[in-house]
């Protein structure tokens, strides 16, 4: 299979200066680094270049690494102090998911490192199409020089002149910012520098679109890290090939502050022939500055060949369009009294073994939901009676959405609380039909705001479909709608029957996949697979074939939220909080991982367990509480009975105790839409904190706004 690669950036914010006192601040780098699997080994991305006298790095290096929808890739970011000569310190590490950044707002996720400081990731998509005049793959080659620049260092000295190349990314905030992607070295007291050859893979720059705005500037270097800006000039690509091209750079003030000039460019495919370019320019002795051609800025890969509907699938989550979620679950009398282990509702409170139903749940929920707006999901049962009637479409959980794959489990578990009967047959339409309707909802408010929303509705069931022609009529009319339909059939039954959805379906109204949990029981990461990979072709096809493309101009799921994964939010199955690798640097720079990290692995093929999911030790920030807050209430316990035959005769009710909640009041600053929260410390503006809303008991994942300190007071609406 052809994989999509999406690049990478890191920057870093407050790190903690361990260079010692007297001796200036932390001279920071990065190592990135593919975590191992069951399947795979640890696999070094390489390292940035070292930041001098810094304690919120920008590396401006670039990784490359392949992405998969239904694969989870997770990568860990080790961030070192440069000491001497081989030899460094480590200031902590953070793990990451590639989706979880691809789904974040400004395709940019957040990690608070144990030992202090904040380490972002943000994933850059490529916008270009192949085919297009103005999309060119290859290495930019460059040498600039500078005329009577501005000094920044007063009578006694002159300025150390260095120059960055930006692009124009989306920010956390969601706002468009400049992400230097270039850095040159500076040269010493000189108002008219001759820099050296630098390039720069032209994906990373301007997604390889001459024609994009980049930004040049120019500073002052200073050994404290805080350098003096000289001046700026925004361009293009385009224009920094024309040779002899001169640039005024302008002040802050808006002043002239000097020239500078393109000595050469150039165009390469691979960075073979751009280093082999440079190197006989430096033999010709056209390569000034130090004498040495830098290689440090690289990113060393070249043009890819991609799977196009996997490459426009990137594209449109990138660009702001969204997957909402939503789950049906059989509950027919064929799955057994689910009070008896071995019945495939069975709850297991002692071991807290996953059933198959929760099993799948969390395995695709826990992908999908990456790239869900607001991490709520409406949940459905059918094939149960209540009050003597069928149904086969109700409500699971106490409100029409829940939050996160958490409140999936919750909403599962609690639904036997409520008095049924287990009953029959297994049948699909009405669910369909459901999930036809909040699709075209949750697309219609979405539009609203400017945004996209496609539906994957996820049903699970025990047995084959008695209603095929009432089915083929839901699917062939959902066709129409933003959605696409995953069934999973789970237990020993045979589904032979469901061959029909293969023979009814065709290419152009094909929304659906059946797949046979069995045989993935043992492998999470293998169930996935076979359930998500026709997805990002039915989403590219709903959405091309009514001439709705990705915006190149916006990046980041708008919609998605940016969150501190170390502090609020679920680590993945048998990872610790943070990973620090044994990672040895070589002298000739190769970055190599040490054998003591080989027993540090993410097992992407575990489900894991209840406990990994349902811990109600989650740490939140407390709300303000009334202290007229009423004492804890206890809930009635209800009766439920069982019917393992179908529609025959009832078994004795089964009862099921219920726990006591304890209710806080918060302090209404709209009420009952909206409440104060006091940010908790460590928390800064625009990292995500997940709260219990003191209304309604339930969790919500909350965005800290720009402006409230830790401490501080935010208000949030529901």
């Amino acid at each position: 299979m052809v994989k999509t690669k999406v690049q990478l950036l890191v920057h870093a914010h407050k790190l903690p200066n361990v260079d010692g006192i007297f001796k200036g601040k932390s001279d920071p780098y990065a190592v990135v680094t593919i975590m191992a699997n069951k399947k795979t080994e640890h696999k070094v991305l390489g390292r940035t270049e070292t930041i001098l006298n810094s304690v919120d790095p920008s590396w401006t290096k670039a990784f490359f690494i392949d992405y998969e929808l239904h694969k989870e890739s997770f990568i860990n970011i080790g961030i070192y102090h440069e000491i001497g000569y081989k030899k460094s310190k480590s200031m902590g590490s953070a793990l990451f998911e590639i989706g979880d950044i691809l789904g974040s707002r400004g395709n940019t996720r957040a990690r608070k490192l144990k030992k202090g400081g904040i380490v972002y990731v943000s994933a850059k998509k490529l916008i270009a199409k192949e085919g297009d005049p103005n999309f060119t793959t290859g290495f930019l080659g460059l040498q600039l020089y500078g005329i009577k620049l501005k000094n920044k260092d007063g009578f006694f000295g002159k300025s150390d002149p260095f120059f960055e190349l930006s692009c124009k990314m989306e920010g956390t905030d969601g706002n468009f910012e400049w992400k230097t992607v270039l850095r040159s070295k500076a040269i010493r007291n000189n108002l008219n520098p001759h820099w050296m050859h630098y390039f720069v893979n032209l994906l990373t720059l301007c997604d390889g679109d001459l024609r994009k705005t980049i930004l040049l500037s120019v500073f002052d270097h200073e050994k404290s890290g805080r350098h003096k800006l000289i001046g700026t000039i925004e361009t293009t690509t385009s224009r920094l090939l024309e040779k002899g091209k001169i640039f005024g750079l302008l002040s802050k003030s808006n002043k002239k502050s000097g020239e500078i000039v393109v000595k050469e460019a150039f165009i390469k495919d691979t960075q073979e022939e751009t280093e082999d370019h440079i190197k006989k320019a430096r033999e010709r002795g056209s390569s000034s500055g130090t004498g040495d051609v830098d290689m440090t800025f690289v990113s060393n890969q070249n043009a890819f060949s991609l799977l196009e509907d996997e490459r426009m699938f990137v594209d449109y989550i990138s660009s702001g369009f969204r997957l909402n979620f939503a789950v049906a679950v059989d509950f027919t009398g064929s799955n057994g009294d689910p009070t008896i282990p071995g019945t495939l509702h069975y709850i297991d409170k002692f071991t807290h073994t996953l059933n198959d139903y929760e099993k799948v749940i969390t395995a695709l929920g826990g992908i999908i939901s990456k790239y869900d707006w607001d991490k709520k999901f409406p949940m459905w049962g059918f094939g149960a009676k209540f009050d003597g009637i069928l149904r086969n479409c109700f409500q699971i959980g106490e409100e029409p959405q829940v939050n996160g794959v958490q409140g999936m489990l919750k909403a599962y578990r609690n639904v036997f609380r409520r008095g049924f009967i287990m009953s029959g047959p297994t049948e699909f339409h009405e669910v369909i039909n459901e999930g036809a309707q909040e699709a075209t909802q949750a697309e219609y408010q979405a539009s609203i705001a400017g945004h996209h929303s496609y539906t994957v509705l996820l049903i699970l069931t025990d047995g084959s479909c008695h209603d095929i022609d009432e089915t083929k009529a839901a699917l062939l009319a959902a066709s129409d709608s933003p959605l696409s339909v995953i069934i999973a059939g789970v237990g020993d039954a045979s589904f032979r029957s469901m061959q029909f959805l293969d023979d009814f379906s065709n290419e152009e109204k094909d929304i659906t996949q059946f797949v046979e949990f069995n045989k993935y029981q043992d492998d999470k990461a293998a169930l996935a697979e076979a359930t998500l990979t026709e997805l990002p072709s039915q989403f590219v096809r709903y959405y091309s074939s009514r001439g709705i493309h990705a915006n190149p101009n916006v990046q980041g799921n708008s919609g998605a939220t940016l969150e501190d994964l170390s502090i609020y939010g679920q680590q993945p199955i048998g990872a610790s909080d943070s990973e620090d690798l044994d990672i040895n640097v070589h002298g000739d720079g190769e970055v190599v991982v040490g054998a003591a990290a080989g027993a540090t692995y993410i097992d992407t093929s575990s489900y894991g367990t209840a406990t990994d999911y349902l811990n109600d030790d989650i740490p939140m920030a407390v709300p303000l509480v009334s202290p007229s807050a009423p004492p804890a209430a206890t809930a009635p316990v209800p009766t439920q009975s069982y019917n393992s035959n179908g529609a025959g005769s009832e078994k004795p009710a089964a009862t099921y105790p219920v726990q006591s909640i304890p209710s806080v009041t918060a302090t209404p600053v709209v009420a009952p839409r909206s409440f104060q929260l006091q940010v908790p410390n460590g928390v800064d503006p625009g990292m995500q904190i997940t709260v219990k809303n003191p209304m309604t008991g339930q969790l919500m994942n909350v965005v800290v706004p720009p402006g409230v300190p830790p401490g501080g007071l935010m208000e949030i609406n529901y």
